[in-house]
């Protein structure tokens, strides 16, 4: 089972803006007539592909059920995958529930938001997604935690056992 997701509005709006500032920043510290050492200004250049390049391929691009496992694809990096069984609950969340979550490591906006991220009461999360009024919150049994933005929230819950699923889906 395929499951699509879009961006959000803040998604649409940050993504444009950081990629112009990245490539604005890496056209200016290689073709700056600023005396930069010409070490640095390589150094420089090469931190902002390597951003660029990182996001681009961590950034999620779809979600898929097939074979007892969840993968989370991922635009140009190998999917992650979560085998349904090591899945201990899957709820969706209201955007008031994680609220407050502080970024430890990754985006949050650029492509998505994905990486590592903390919050207070749910603990340490890593997030694959794109659309964060569609938030599921996904649990595994060694206690991992992992958000996702499904494009249909109710579809994507149906593809767990109920035992698995928050009461009331």
């Amino acid at each position: 089972m395929h499951f699509s997701i879009t961006y959000d509005r803040t998604v649409k709006i940050v993504t444009p803006v950081v990629l112009l500032v990245l490539i604005g920043s890496l056209l200016f510290s290689l073709l700056s007539p600023v005396d930069m050492p010409g070490p640095l200004r390589y150094l420089a250049a090469a931190l902002l592909l390597i951003v660029m390049a990182g996001s681009i391929c961590w950034a999620p691009k779809s979600y898929r059920v097939e074979d007892g496992r969840l993968y989370i694809d991922r635009l140009l990096s190998p999917s992650v995958e979560i085998p349904l069984a090591d899945v201990r609950s899957v709820e969706k969340l209201d955007r008031k529930a994680f609220k407050g979550s502080i970024r430890t490591f990754g985006s949050g906006g650029f492509l998505g938001y994905f990486g590592k991220f903390y919050h207070r009461k749910l603990g340490r999360m890593t997030w694959y997604a794109t659309n964060l009024k569609k938030a599921v919150l996904l649990r595994t049994h060694d206690g991992k935690n992992y958000l996702l933005s499904p494009d249909v929230t109710n579809r994507f819950l149906a593809a767990f056992p109920a035992n698995q699923r928050a009461s009331g889906v």
